[in-house]
């Protein structure tokens, strides 16, 4: 999860936000920006991966239908990343064999389009920026990823970060 947002940080800095992307999801399935872990806990199954310093966590939480938000019907697998327990990130992974990663990234990268208009591409990942969400489409080894951040999260990571790079000067 730290080299997802090492990559966003770095593709996206300065960050600004004109306005929404059309359909622009506030989480996925039933996962909101902000929803405490325990609620979280309450309503999927999930599982602890790691900690992230002394105020994050990420978690597998199992999403047992998708309902076909962003593409996806049936079950789907989150790994969702918490700061002071409420939820700022979700990725969706999508393996693939290897004669199926660039066909299938295509045809996911044409529905996301469909649905929330034209990316913003850089160095392999498309993006789209909104008020509430941040999303990015990118190829992996062995498949593609949906990353989706909290922007009011990525807005104070960018300001942090911009503060810290002050301090240094």
């Amino acid at each position: 999860m730290k080299k997802i947002l090492l990559v966003l940080m770095l593709l996206f800095l300065p960050f600004s936000v004109v306005e929404a992307f059309p359909n622009e999801p506030a989480g996925y399935a039933n996962l909101y920006w902000g929803e405490s872990l325990s609620n979280v806990k309450r309503h999927y199954a999930t599982n602890f991966i790691k900690y992230n310093g002394q105020a994050g966590a990420t978690y597998m939480v199992s999403i047992p239908d998708a309902h076909g938000e962003l593409g996806v019907k049936g079950h789907a697998w989150a790994i969702c990343s918490f700061t002071d327990n409420r939820l700022w990130g979700i990725t969706l992974y999508f393996p693939r064999n290897d004669a199926d990663i660039e066909r299938d990234f295509q045809n996911q990268r044409k529905y996301l389009t469909s649905i929330c208009g034209e990316a913003k591409y850089n160095k392999g990942y498309y993006t789209w920026f909104g008020n509430t969400t941040v999303m990015g489409l990118s190829r992996k080894k062995k498949g593609y990823a949906i990353d989706m951040v909290d922007a009011r999260f990525m807005k104070l990571l960018f300001k942090y970060m911009k503060n810290a790079e002050k301090a240094k000067q």
